[in-house]
């Protein structure tokens, strides 16, 4: 948010009374500024700093530039590179306990909710919470074993705080695009098969970052006082075209693939992708930081 820059530097006034000394002129008293010496006119936070010394500040490494528009459409299709194949899983099982009646979401045909009895695999992981994997009856049970020990593993690379609210996955056929929330996964394969030869590498993984965001962090982020303050902090700043036509929907999710990337494998993006980043979005990325997620997997 943006300070004023009219306050005086000296204590004693005509009329005998106090001031506040502000020596940077930023509008926020030298007691309370932590950045002494900003800029005259830059926009600085409650605590006196601007984006650029909050970038000095920060344990990211990047420059800051100074963005309007958002610098991507959609942050899914930036790399396929932040989670790769040969990165840690800790799927460790999957059973068949065979079909059951359940009720599903499928997107094609316009997208309806579906009563039918699907293949049920119950997939363990080695630090829990377990997800019970549905998938259509479409799928031969050998297909469908092989489904579900596929996705099961690419769960199994996201971190715990990714996972924890995922209940249930679903898996159809088909070319409609995935779905999170509601502690579940949406995926239909013939999707899966685009995003695997996406022209930036395989971003399955990213797109599965995206969705579990939705299924376990956005309930906890959207309405605090903190996610709220820092959306301000970013001056109307959105790494997406997608964040900024939905940000009470989509912010989240499409900042969150860049989140881990920045934070756990800045060596896997461009440097130019981590000062977009960051750029836009310094004070959402400090606010990820200072919650309780377990990204132990990363670490």
């Amino acid at each position: 948010m943006s300070k004023g820059a009219d306050c005086k530097i000296t204590n004693n006034t005509d009329d005998g009374s106090t001031t506040v000394l502000d020596a940077d002129r930023d509008g926020v008293a030298d007691a309370d500024d932590s950045c002494a010496g900003s800029s005259e006119g830059d926009a600085v936070d409650d605590e006196g700093c601007s984006n650029s010394q909050k970038a000095v500040m920060s344990d990211y490494d990047f420059n800051f530039l100074n963005i309007s528009a958002p610098p991507y459409d959609g942050t899914i299709f930036i790399t396929g590179d932040l989670i790769t194949p040969q990165d840690t899983s800790v799927f460790d099982s999957i059973s068949y306990i065979g079909t059951g009646l359940r009720t599903m979401f499928d997107r094609r045909n316009g997208g309806s909710w579906i009563t039918i009895e699907p293949h049920i695999f119950p997939a363990t992981f080695l630090d829990g919470p377990n997800i019970e994997i549905q998938i259509n009856s479409e799928f031969t049970l050998e297909e469908a074993q092989i489904e579900a020990e596929k996705y099961a593993f690419l769960v199994g690379q996201l971190a715990f705080s990714l996972r924890k609210d995922v209940e249930k996955m679903w898996i159809h056929k088909g070319v409609e695009g995935y779905g999170g929330g509601n502690n579940n996964i949406l995926i239909h394969t013939g999707m899966t098969a685009s995003y695997e030869q996406h022209e930036t590498g395989d971003i399955t993984e990213e797109t599965l970052i995206h969705e579990l965001a939705h299924t376990s962090i956005d309930a906890y982020c959207y309405n605090h006082s903190d996610w709220l303050d820092a959306v301000e902090d970013d001056e109307g700043r959105f790494i997406s075209t997608y964040a900024l036509d939905y940000p009470i929907r989509e912010d989240i999710a499409e900042l969150f693939p860049l989140y881990i990337a920045v934070k756990y494998f800045p060596e896997r993006l461009d440097q130019a992708v981590i000062d977009n980043t960051l750029s836009t979005s310094l004070n959402r990325i400090l606010y990820f930081d200072q919650q309780d997620y377990n990204m132990t997997l990363y670490q």
